[in-house]
């Protein structure tokens, strides 16, 4: 009986149920068949990878792109995803812009061109008749070379030897000069990469050993304002660090804080929005140890 009852959806249905946009009794009916039909469930799946895809490669409309963040953009799993696809695009974009570059330089100096091999052929004509032309005219002006005669030195007077007193000091030292070491490059700094939805036991946990900073790349859910304050606390309320008016850049924050701040023990970070308005924007956990 459930055979009967199978409806075949369409990729743009799927899509639109990924994005919330069915209304209330189709979004009923794809929710039933889904649970049932796991060929459904299945393209649904695709479908997220290929929304991530094109999310991450900036193929959908500036609408999509809102409601991408608002409400497909809620797990764990889509935001892992979203970041393997934003990866892998970066990978390709690198390897197609070095791909295209190569190919024009070997179609710029192709020999098999008729173009390249007539100049090659006359470049070598010139260089055997210039060489045929030195030849010849070297051989009309051949002549022995004189030889001089040997001559005797002439004796030269010697000069009167001078006494000159000398300082018996001892030589200076010589200095020896060490470069200076070069600083650290920013990128050696590694990164820790929060989320709101990761709980305390599940949060990252970091060791602030041998650093002077820890960087935090805090993901926005749902960027609104360009500016937010930053709150660091124990999970007993004590706070450790606070940030005000820190700019996001996209999706997240940078925030730097320094080691000696954070002993061993487990903390969390609370984001308000820098506006009138000074609403909470997400709680994020991390641990020391």
């Amino acid at each position: 009986m459930i055979e009967n009852h199978k409806q075949d959806f369409s990729d743009e249905t799927i899509r639109s149920f990924l994005l919330g946009e069915l209304t209330g009794g189709d979004q009923s009916r794809f929710e039933e068949q889904l649970f049932m039909d796991e060929e459904l469930a299945a393209r649904v799946r695709l479908a997220e990878l290929e929304l991530c895809d094109d999310y991450a490669s900036t193929r959908v409309s500036n609408h999509e792109q809102q409601v991408f963040r608002e409400r497909f953009l809620l797990t764990l799993d889509r935001k892992q995803a979203l970041a393997v696809s934003t990866a892998l695009g970066d990978r390709f974009r690198t390897k197609a812009t070095e791909h295209s570059v190569m190919q024009r330089i070997r179609n710029l100096i192709n020999i098999n061109q008729a173009v390249w091999k007539y100049a090659f052929a006359g470049l070598i004509l010139i260089i055997v008749l210039a060489t045929a032309l030195l030849v010849t005219k070297d051989r009309s002006h051949i002549a022995f070379p004189f030889i001089p005669k040997r001559l005797a030195p002439k004796p030269t007077a010697t000069t009167t030897p001078q006494f000159s007193n000398h300082s018996h000091s001892a030589a200076a030292p010589s200095h020896n000069e060490q470069s200076p070491e070069l600083p650290l490059h920013d990128s050696l700094t590694p990164s820790v990469v929060l989320t709101s939805n990761t709980p305390i036991d599940s949060s990252p946990v970091i060791t602030n050993a041998n650093r002077d900073v820890v960087r935090f790349e805090i993901v926005l859910d749902q960027p609104a304002v360009e500016f937010y304050d930053v709150n660091v606390t124990t999970l007993s309320g004590e706070s450790v660090f606070s940030a005000n008016a820190i700019k996001r850049a996209e999706d997240k924050l940078v925030l730097d804080i320094p080691a000696n701040a954070i002993s061993p023990g487990d903390y969390q970070v609370s984001l308000t929005r820098n506006d009138e308005a000074r609403q909470s924007a997400g709680t994020y956990y991390f641990r020391v140890r």
